[in-house]
């Protein structure tokens, strides 16, 4: 089996000091990094631990960075980061999608059961036949069993049919 290496993981002949501050100062900086930006973070840093950065100059910083490939490994990071997260948002949507698809299962099956037995869910007030449930719960209750499978099935529901992505996108002013 072959590990997978991130480029933005230590390279080989890259010291630990060195790997360690890409790790805590570039590497977070993804897209937005600069040396400046980084060597301001390890100032700052510094400063609050109190430690003593005398001997630590900015072109000296600059020159490892590039020697260990700083801004390119900082974006790569960054990618990867967002592919990352990218996999885990689809992975709980999956997961509500079945939670979804068993609930309304769930109700759609209260629903079918409810009418079956509708002559339980009645009672009998004065000659007069009253059902212990209202109708309209029954009825909203199948909507809303068949609207969480639709949705999780990833099928038209009344939800989808009105709601657009033109609701949501910002309308942009074609520029010639």
């Amino acid at each position: 089996m072959i590990d997978f290496i991130y480029s933005w993981y230590q390279t080989k002949d890259e010291p630990d000091l060195w790997y360690g501050r890409f790790y805590k100062y570039a590497r977070p900086l993804g897209t937005e990094y600069t040396i400046q930006k980084a060597f301001t973070l390890y100032r700052l840093d510094a400063m609050r631990t109190k430690t003593d950065t005398s001997t630590e100059s900015a072109p000296v910083w600059s020159t490892i960075a590039t020697q260990w490939n700083w801004e390119q490994r900082a974006k790569q990071w960054a990618e990867d980061d967002r592919l990352d997260t990218e996999i885990r948002w689809k992975a709980r949507k999956l997961e509500l999608l079945e939670e979804d698809w068993n609930l309304g299962g769930r109700l759609r099956k209260i629903v079918v059961r409810a009418l079956e037995d509708i002559s339980e869910a009645c009672e009998v007030d004065d000659g007069e036949v009253k059902l212990k449930i209202p109708l309209s719960h029954i009825s909203q209750a199948a909507r809303a069993s068949s609207e969480l499978q639709r949705l999780a099935a990833d099928a038209p529901t009344v939800i989808t049919k009105t709601l657009t992505p033109q609701v949501y996108l910002p309308q942009v002013e074609k520029v010639e």
